[in-house]
């Protein structure tokens, strides 16, 4: 239905403007500039109204119209810029909504304060130069903003400058994680962050349960993640209270998840992690732990065969396992406190030699983690085997 004033309204709304009156006058003026069917003579008088209003002395009169004119795309710059250059009440609400700014008037608001930096952040769309500069200088609060708003174009060189800047701030990370397209090399480094020393004290599990449930991350990705996040959990549940039973809801929990793969379970396996190991394929076979680990320990081939079949884990990559198994095994018997990379490099080679003439899938990608976790352990760490 197309907005009428007539000049009765006029001069209706113009009478009203007393004390009492003024912020709903204003805010019906506001609603009234976002219709789109005014005549010319109607948005005339619509804006001598709005100019009476911005030049009232009472600041919740301004503010009223500010929060409903927002939006109209009908405004004149010179209005705009008289309500920008106004008390926060009322520019914040024209710096957040009005589509009528440009970038260079957005990154003058960000030099404000953070009240106004978060306001453009959450704008309806931020573009690059905006999105680069809030990085740059925002506040912790504006930049997590910016990063959760699916308006903004972040391009992968901010995303880095925002973990560069926050990288112990949850609100941050946990935006970046949850990002919508995020690029596989941000991806990676905030795997590599959640399991620094600075990062485990200080990041949430929301981060890394952002980066879990993405769907756009390669396999191998999600695994590393949950292995760090396996690692995290196994050794604070080993210092803290040395209950064996947290390790198995953990596993438990990931089977239900369908997170233990073949990939996940042989990299724990060669990485010395018994524990988890055991854990982990008590959940898949549905066995007591007890056969679980008269499989793993004390049968023979034929046993850990038995196992091994039973949990469902790719066929092609029984050997592999076999040989993991075997090299716990031998070091116990030497009882020897082999660290932790000399192990792994040990599993490796011998996993080698047994896929010579043949590679897996995936198989390459295990061995490739596994090298690195040897190459960043150091030379202190025991094996948990």
């Amino acid at each position: 239905m197309t907005a009428q004033i007539d000049v009765t309204e006029v001069q209706r709304l113009i009478g009203a403007l007393s004390a009492d009156n003024k912020s709903t006058v204003a805010a019906q003026v506001g609603r009234l500039m976002n219709s789109s069917g005014l005549s010319p003579k109607e948005l005339r008088v619509a804006l001598e109204l709005v100019d009476q209003l911005i030049a009232d002395s009472v600041a919740t009169v301004r503010q009223s119209l500010a929060e409903h004119i927002a939006e109209s795309p009908m405004l004149p710059r010179p209005m705009i810029e008289r309500l920008i250059a106004d008390v926060d009440a009322v520019a914040l609400p024209i710096v957040r909504l009005s589509s009528l700014l440009d970038d260079t008037v957005l990154l003058e608001q960000l030099e404000r304060g953070e009240d106004y930096q978060v306001a453009v952040a959450g704008r309806e769309s931020v573009s690059a130069v905006v999105s680069e500069r809030i990085v740059s200088v925002g506040s912790e609060q504006a930049v997590g903003t910016l990063v959760r708003n699916t308006g903004a174009d972040l391009r992968a060189g901010a995303l880095d400058r925002a973990i560069d800047r926050f990288p112990e701030s949850t609100d941050v990370m946990g935006a970046v994680a949850a990002r919508p397209g995020l690029p596989l090399e941000t991806a990676e480094r905030l795997v590599s962050l959640v399991v620094s020393e600075e990062c485990i004290r200080s990041v949430s599990d929301m981060m890394m349960d952002a980066l879990v449930k993405r769907s756009d991350l390669p396999p191998i990705l999600a695994e590393d993640i949950f292995v760090h996040g396996m690692e995290r959990s196994v050794a604070s549940v080993i210092k803290d209270s040395g209950d064996v039973s947290e390790v198995q809801e953990l596993a438990a929990r990931m089977k239900s998840q369908d997170r233990l793969t073949t990939s996940l379970m042989l990299r724990v396996l060669a990485g010395g992690d018994h524990q988890f190991f055991i854990a982990g394929m008590t959940a898949l076979t549905g066995w007591p732990e007890q056969r679980v680990n008269g499989a793993m320990d004390g049968a023979g081939l034929d046993g850990f065969r038995r196992l091994y079949e039973a949990s469902g884990l790719e066929p092609m990559m029984f050997h592999a396992f076999r040989v993991s198994r075997d090299e716990i095994a031998s070091a116990r018997k030497r009882r020897e406190g082999m660290d932790e990379p000399t192990f792994i490099r040990r599993v490796i080679a011998r996993i080698s030699d047994e896929y010579s003439n043949i590679s897996p899938t995936g198989l390459e990608e295990v061995l490739a983690r596994l090298r690195r976790r040897a190459d960043g352990s150091g030379g202190g760490s025991r094996a948990r085997a």
